[in-house]
């Protein structure tokens, strides 16, 4: 093992708890004595071992087990199983519990050179109601005592809570149950902190020659922050080198076609000579063309002029009538109007009553609290005790007591009354107001309906009336108007000649060629363009093929660092052990490193998985973690083994071993002392 790696660890232990287990403090525990009565199946039992190892002898189901259940219900209320719900009282023959029995535990323990003694007692309750003679059973109840005074739960838990901390008892008195109970996660966490492995980047780096020029690399980053860099990084050049080809495809697509551009100046100037020719022709035909159209114009004013005399003759013909209509529409709208205003009052003084009863309603509620508590009296307390000890107060101090309840009680119900009269005050207001706007809205209404039935009476005395038809003919100006109209109808049915339609489209498809020439010379700039787009992109996809590649060197210098990282780590917790050395991290298939706990047993000189192993080498293995966990949190407690019969030699561990040992020859149980 490279000594520099020790050092390393050495310089970095944290001493402090995880997580799983929390405010540690130094503890010797060892058993003295255990009393079983009424317990699962045990009916009577005592355990003398004075704080010496001891083995129980005991063929199957006669209770060797159901020993190491009833201490840890003792202290924590479960089994060894870490069970909490679970059969603790005796059962008959049919497995129903056996009633009128009280199931106790004692134990006496030496803590640190201080003996304690515990005892727990779970009881039936029976009462008898009234006009029944047989008691009824009414559940169970629990009693608890510490050096022989009695203790609330509370008090008892908290008492346990002292002596030793519940996760770490499981963790040094189960051989199985840090391999067996915990989650990898929480193994590998206590694994860290008991071996103080806080390995910093530099370390690493300093510990593998092949990683010098990760310190520069960094440049003050930690390694898994330039990590999520890396990644980061390759990902957005990885997605920008799968656009670039597309990119390039594109604009490829987009350039138009390259052709001879000194051909198609020529063919520009031919097609302008015949564009030309075309319009010299066309010039002959405009004159014709104008008179035409300038008939087209007059005769559409002609027929506005006409139309618009119909309109004059008819509005003068209908003048009072058109007068007379007018005046009804806006007296209806008039009415339709004011009608609304005073059905929008009359909405809002119901809505305003509403409220002042809701209002009115709340204050009288407000009233009968304020008289409820204005009633209320102070009553003088009676047997005023000491809170210290619990005697009676003399007379002085409990009359002084009294006063100080007396002004208390004044102080709060004048509060509450000042709170009950401030509440009602905005109401009483809003109120006040709202009978206002009542007020002001009735008052309104009466103004609205004077006008709305002087509206009404004007509307109805207005005539009705009728249009009269007018004799359009007997007026000169629209008989005129409409004999020009005729006579243009007349000379505009034979239309212009038009032999222009040829030359039209023939100028339209020179104008069509002249254009699409154009835009071919324009497209030169377009063309020159695109390519040094094509180049630019070209060149951005070597770039970024390089910057890939750069990332990908700084990526595999990661991979080596975890690597280095990995192995650093599991030396300094594997050297903690005799017997076991833990699998932190797994190489996969890919090459990634990821993190792992796997236990792996000594056997013979060769390594295999927990599982994989015999009871008796789980069982030792079990011990070497537990010597281990009892140097580091400088704690230990009685380790109960069981199925001990399996294993031939013990590992050595720095506590009291009790062993659980399934003898066919012993049908009742049977304790054998050892020294420790």
């Amino acid at each position: 093992m490279n000594c520099k790696k020790y050092e390393i660890c050495r310089l970095k232990y944290r001493a402090k708890t995880c997580e799983f287990v929390k405010e540690v403090r130094t503890v010797r525990i060892t058993l003295k004595q255990l009393i079983i009565k009424n317990f699962k199946g045990l009916k009577e039992f005592t355990l003398n071992v004075d704080g010496k190892n001891a083995d129980i002898y005991g063929n199957n189901g006669k209770g060797k087990t159901t020993i190491k259940d009833a201490l840890n219900w003792l202290l924590f209320d479960k089994d060894s199983q870490n069970k909490k719900d679970f059969a603790i009282k005796p059962q008959d023959e049919a497995g129903n519990a056996i009633h009128f029995l009280d199931t106790e535990v004692e134990a006496v323990m030496d803590c640190d050179g201080k003996e304690v003694k515990l005892k727990k007692t779970f009881r039936e309750k029976w009462v008898k109601k009234k006009r029944q003679e047989l008691q009824e059973f009414s559940g169970h109840e629990t009693d608890y005592w510490c050096d022989d005074v009695p203790l609330k739960k509370g008090e008892y838990t908290a008492k346990i809570d002292s002596l030793i901390n519940e996760n770490l008892f499981k963790l040094i008195t189960d051989p199985l149950y840090f391999n067996t109970q915990l989650k990898w996660e929480k193994k590998r966490e206590i694994l860290f902190e008991l071996a103080g492995a806080n390995i910093s980047d530099e370390d690493v780096i300093f510990s593998n020659p092949d990683l010098k020029d990760l310190s520069v690399i960094l440049n003050g980053k930690s390694i898994e922050d330039y990590k999520k860099i890396v990644s980061a990084r390759l990902k957005a050049f990885n997605e920008q080198m799968t656009k670039i080809p597309t990119r390039i495809d594109e604009v490829t697509k987009s350039m138009p076609v390259e052709v001879d551009l000194s051909e198609v100046e020529k063919d520009i100037q031919q097609q302008q000579i015949a564009l030309q020719a075309v319009e010299a022709k066309l010039m002959n035909f405009d004159e014709a063309a104008k008179e035409y159209i300038e008939k087209q114009q007059k005769l559409s004013n002609l027929k506005i002029q006409l139309q618009q005399r119909e309109i004059d003759l008819t509005n003068a013909a209908n003048k009072a009538a058109n007068e007379t209509i007018l005046k009804k529409n806006q007296l209806q709208s008039t009415i339709s109007s004011v009608k609304s205003e005073i059905k929008n009052l009359v909405s809002d003084n119901e809505r305003y009553g509403v409220e002042i009863e809701d209002l009115e309603k709340k204050n009288s509620e407000l009233r009968n609290q304020w008289i409820e508590e204005n009633a209320k009296k102070f009553v003088e307390p009676t047997g005023l005790t000491c809170p210290t000890c619990s005697q009676n107060l003399p007379d002085d101090m409990a009359g002084a007591k009294t006063e100080e309840l007396r002004v208390k009680f004044e102080k709060q119900k004048s509060a509450t009354l000042d709170l009950i009269n401030n509440s009602g005050v905005p109401n009483k207001k809003r109120i006040e107001t709202l009978k206002e706007l009542i007020q002001k809205n009735q008052e309104s209404m009466v103004v609205k309906q004077g006008g709305l039935d002087k509206f009404t009476e004007t509307l109805n005395s207005l005539p009705d009336v009728q249009k009269v038809d007018v004799d359009l003919d007997s007026d000169e100006e629209y008989k005129n108007i409409s004999e020009q109209i005729k006579t243009l109808q007349t000379e505009l049915q034979k239309p212009a000649e038009d032999n222009t339609s040829e030359l039209k489209q023939s100028k339209a498809v020179i104008e069509s060629k002249i254009a699409i020439l154009n835009q071919q010379l324009g497209n030169k700039d377009t063309i020159d363009k695109a390519k040094a787009r094509i180049e630019e992109l070209k060149q951005e996809q070597k770039n970024t093929a390089q910057q890939i590649a750069d990332l990908q060197k700084d990526e595999f210098l990661i991979e080596k660092f975890t690597r280095s990282k990995c192995n650093l780590l599991e030396d300094c917790i594997n050297n903690k052990f005799s017997l076991v050395k833990f699998k932190l991290f797994d190489t996969q298939i890919n090459g990634a490193v990821v993190e792992c706990c796997e236990t792996l047993i000594n056997t013979n000189g060769s390594y295999v998985e927990f599982n994989s192993a015999n009871n008796a080498g789980r069982i030792n293995a079990g011990l070497d973690i537990i010597k281990v966990l009892n140097g580091f949190y400088n704690a230990s407690a009685p380790i109960f083994i069981d199925n001990a019969e399996s294993v031939v030699d013990l590992a050595p561990v720095n506590a009291q071993v009790i062993r659980l040992v399934v003898s066919d020859t012993d049908n009742n149980l049977r304790v054998e002392g050892r020294d420790i």
